[in-house]
């Protein structure tokens, strides 16, 4: 595991001590970098924040556009969510291809990928990156956030829903320690 994540763990561990620090943590808003926005709208794409204030994650979802011809169509998305207790995020980039199969019962296929296939959506991307290491935050691979914290115990049995042990991901992303009502 990466030092400066166990480390941010036991801030987090120490922080769940207190109850209302935790909380006002949790309950604000995470301000963003206006530049990421303004590199958003600069490639013309379109962009949705979600954040909660019982909820230590926040998820800006970016629509990078479309293609489609007479047989095919497919949209493309980007999703980066970013703690509210550390400097560090996790991303996605996803996609729909519209099933055009008049016998099919699946409807549209959706699906991740790991590269992005137009060199726009590249452009934008390496744009997006410098800004969030100019912002000191750190990506987290599935290998990170997958992580298991053997050290740790469960607080709320609920939590196995996301799977037998503790991750690195429950603990940054989720209330893990289930002090918001």
């Amino acid at each position: 595991m990466k030092t400066n994540v166990l480390t941010e763990i036991n801030k987090i561990r120490e922080l769940s001590k207190d109850k209302d620090e935790y909380i006002r943590i949790i309950a604000a808003d995470l301000i963003l970098d206006p530049s990421i926005i303004e590199t958003i709208q600069k490639h013309n794409y379109k962009y949705n924040l979600y954040q909660a204030s019982d909820d230590p994650e926040v998820r800006l979802i970016i629509e990078l556009g479309s293609f489609s011809d007479s047989k095919f169509q497919i949209e493309y998305w980007h999703n980066i969510v970013f703690s509210k207790f550390a400097k560090f995020y996790k991303e996605s980039f996803s996609y729909k291809i519209k099933n055009h199969d008049p016998d099919s019962i699946l409807g549209d296929f959706y699906s991740t990928i790991y590269r992005l296939p137009t060199r726009n959506q590249f452009n934008y991307y390496e744009e997006i990156k410098l800004i969030l290491n100019k912002n000191s935050y750190e990506e987290l691979e599935a290998r990170d956030y997958d992580e298991v914290l053997c050290d740790m115990e469960f607080v709320v049995k609920e939590m196995t829903f996301f799977g037998p042990q503790p991750t690195v991901d429950m603990v940054l992303f989720k209330d893990f320690f289930d002090l918001t009502e």
